[in-house]
């Protein structure tokens, strides 16, 4: 493969997971800033929208999803690939941690929220269990 051919090739199954979470933290980023009410509405969503505003949550949800695609358009990247998935983690992981906490003390809410919000973190995670390797690879 020639050096810009390969520079451009980005192997499927090293950034399938890191690809669906920006596509899912640019939805929560564009949901939170377009529909508001939607999310204040929400009760599952009401002790991180006391912590910040809809539209402060939004632009934190944008600008890690942004790093996140420079990540997988800049794979070799180290530093940038290290930023993304630290940010991405502490976000993900802070809202999954608020959905656990909300399930284990009210009756009323449901699982589904743990669950979708624990698969973001995972995907997070097993995406940058690879940062080495491809590291490693890229050497």
């Amino acid at each position: 493969m020639s050096s810009a051919v390969s520079s451009l090739y980005r192997p499927p199954g090293r950034s399938v997971g890191l690809i669906a979470v920006t596509i899912a933290y640019t939805a929560f980023g564009l949901g939170l800033w377009l529909q508001p009410d939607r999310w204040a509405k929400t009760p599952a969503y009401a002790l991180l929208l006391d912590l910040l505003p809809q539209q402060v949550w939004g632009t934190i949800y944008l600008v890690v999803a942004a790093l996140l695609a420079a990540a997988v358009w800049q794979c070799q990247v180290w530093w940038l690939a290290v930023v993304a998935h630290s940010l991405g983690l502490a976000l993900g992981g802070g809202w999954w941690i608020a959905f656990v906490i909300r399930w284990l003390t009210d009756d009323k809410t449901t699982v589904v929220n743990v669950v979708s919000w624990g698969t973001y973190v995972l995907l997070l995670v097993l995406s940058a269990s690879l940062l080495e390797r491809r590291r490693l690879e890229s050497s």
